[in-house]
């Protein structure tokens, strides 16, 4: 998602308004969605200035995730800043990229671009690496690409068919 997403309803009750209609943005279908620009978002002690955010009904995906959704920090953040994505305790970092140092231990994958989608190189069960997406926002589920899995011969012995 190329900006942030805001919920319509928490977006009007904080008085922020459309400003301009364009082909949905944070839909990616035809449906129209207005942008607001000049959004302010402050996470701890860290300000994100003259943001634009598209307004979209969130309410049923807050109401799958079963806690409020006011707002969905778009790529413009994981994409000026470095992040540390700790899964195992359910918390984030964002820090200045000039002052992160590698922890000990720590894995540098390379990451390309692809129609502005973020790939990195993944292997599954030592086969050759391909290039996946690096989708954090999913589920859970690892998604592999149908060619890639049934190009390998472990499918059928390693990963569940639906």
């Amino acid at each position: 998602m190329p900006i942030s997403v805001i919920d319509k309803s928490f977006a009007a009750s904080i008085g922020l308004q459309s400003e301009v209609d364009s082909k949905g943005p944070a839909t990616g279908d035809d449906k129209t969605a207005g942008l607001i620009h000049g959004v302010q978002i402050q996470i701890g002690n860290m300000t994100f200035e003259d943001t634009t955010a598209s307004p979209v009904d969130l309410a049923p995906l807050a109401k799958h995730m079963e806690h409020p959704l006011p707002l969905l920090l778009g790529d413009d953040a994981f994409n000026e800043l470095a992040v540390d994505i700790d899964f195992a305790h359910h918390r984030n970092a964002f820090s200045n990229p000039d002052h992160v140092v590698k922890p000990d231990g720590a894995v540098e994958l390379p990451l390309t671009r692809v129609e502005d989608i973020p790939l990195v190189p993944f292997s599954i069960e030592g086969s050759p690496p391909a290039q996946f997406e690096l989708g954090i926002g999913n589920s859970g589920e690892l998604l592999v690409y149908q060619s890639y899995y049934e190009s390998h011969p472990w499918r059928d012995e390693k990963l569940p068919r639906d």
